[in-house]
């Protein structure tokens, strides 16, 4: 196998995003540019230069939509999704089946290759209350299901040994995600004034008004344009203050840790 290096890895993940998007089109699939591309293609019209990854929201409806008609459909892009008990994660990736990845951390298993991620983002109660137990449980799961993912290493502090070990014993990767799974739908109300992303780091865990998914823009990223949240100013604003504000320079830093290959036919 060849490995890939940065600018190699952003095309491809522009062509899954591509192939995404177009199958979600002719669908009729709503999905929405998420996160660090969303931030990318406001300031930057593309990636975020020390960003290296791709994602893309769904609301819950569409999201099932698309795990639902699109798994089985192609042989070049591969759909990892939260079924998968070799997956440790609770939204789903979709992969380049012509490469391999290795991510710092995580277990290996097949079809893993360059991806991106669909997120899918949920209603949060009405009631005060209520949204408030809703968050501290899925909150606590999300933490949870992060150390389970964890491989244990000489390097990681010995708290994270000590969790991942005891969730090895009591509860499994594939547990903790059908509780997480089985809490979103009991949550799921049909005009929620609020929502969330239930199913990713704990970190993204924010309450944004379900209004900022009413309707939709377009907005280029890397000289074309996709959907984004027509309220997507609020939503940026939530997810990072000021987000029009380049970070301390100390702070232009990728998060991921992998290595990328092209593999031989």
């Amino acid at each position: 196998m060849v490995e890939l290096n940065i600018d190699e890895i952003k095309k491809i993940e522009i062509g899954i995003l591509n192939h995404v998007t177009s199958f979600c089109d002719e669908k009729g699939i709503k999905y929405y540019l998420d996160a660090g591309t969303l931030l990318g293609a406001v300031r930057h019209k593309g990636f975020i230069p020390w960003d290296d990854d791709i994602d893309i929201l769904m609301l819950r409806d569409d999201y099932d939509k698309f795990l639902k008609s699109y798994k089985g459909t192609s042989e070049k892009f591969i759909l990892l999704d939260e079924g998968n008990r070799e997956y440790v994660y609770s939204f789903m990736k979709v992969c380049d089946a012509d490469t391999s990845l290795i991510e710092d951390g995580v277990t290996p298993i097949d079809n893993y290759g360059v991806y991106i991620d669909i997120f899918p983002i949920d209603a949060l109660p009405n009631d005060g209350k209520t949204r408030y137990k809703a968050q501290k449980q899925l909150g606590f799961l999300s933490l949870l299901l992060h150390f389970s993912r964890l491989q244990i290493r000489e390097d990681n502090k010995l708290y994270e040994k000590i969790i991942k070990r005891l969730l090895s014993i009591v509860f499994n990767n594939s547990v903790l995600k059908n509780k997480q799974q089985k809490l979103i739908r009991k949550y799921k109300i049909d005009k929620p004034r609020y929502m969330t992303n239930y199913v990713s780091t704990p970190d993204r865990f924010r309450t944004i008004p379900s209004s900022v998914f009413v309707g939709e823009k377009y907005i280029s990223f890397e000289g074309k344009e996709y959907r984004v949240p027509f309220h997507y100013e609020v939503y940026l604003q939530i997810l990072y203050g000021s987000y029009m504000e380049l970070p301390p320079v100390e702070k232009r830093v990728t998060i991921h840790q992998y290595k990328a290959y092209k593999k031989q036919s």
